[in-house]
């Protein structure tokens, strides 16, 4: 996250599509919520016994900014799985959307152990993206 605000990113974007409208558009976040959700996943890491919690498997939809009506966007997740954007899906909470095969691939190249149900590798997930995004000294231990 340093390294990202050092380069003066302060943004990321993802394709989202709304269930009401219809219409797939490119949604910007501001990366500050970074922040909230590292501080979520760190306090709640030793509740969760390696295993997601139900609002990290059951993501709320977002709001859309093309017909303006509430929880009825969610990303879109089925493009080529070396192309999405983790960040977004992170900063927005909707990791959930996607499949088992999709976690099970970041796990595979952020080299952790992939193998289990779709909560356990879904909090790994969060956990993964969470290291990458903090201080050394705040990183989080994936047990096996």
């Amino acid at each position: 996250y340093k390294y990202l605000k050092a380069n003066g990113i302060d943004k990321t974007s993802g394709q989202v599509c709304c269930k009401r409208c219809e219409q797939v558009y490119t949604m910007e976040v501001e990366l500050k919520k970074v922040v909230e959700v590292c501080y979520i996943v760190l306090h709640n890491f030793h509740d969760q016994n390696n295993r997601a919690t139900l609002k990290w498997l059951t993501p709320k939809m977002l709001d859309c900014e093309k017909c303006n009506q509430v929880a009825c966007v969610t990303p879109v997740t089925n493009e080529k799985k070396k192309n999405m954007n983790w960040l977004f899906l992170f900063v927005t909470q909707s990791l959930g959307y996607c499949t088992l095969e999709q976690l099970k691939y970041f796990c595979k190249h952020a080299k952790c152990h992939r193998t289990g149900a779709k909560d356990r590798v879904l909090h790994n997930t969060y956990i993964l993206l969470h290291n990458q995004l903090v201080e050394p000294e705040c990183k989080l231990m994936i047990v096996k």
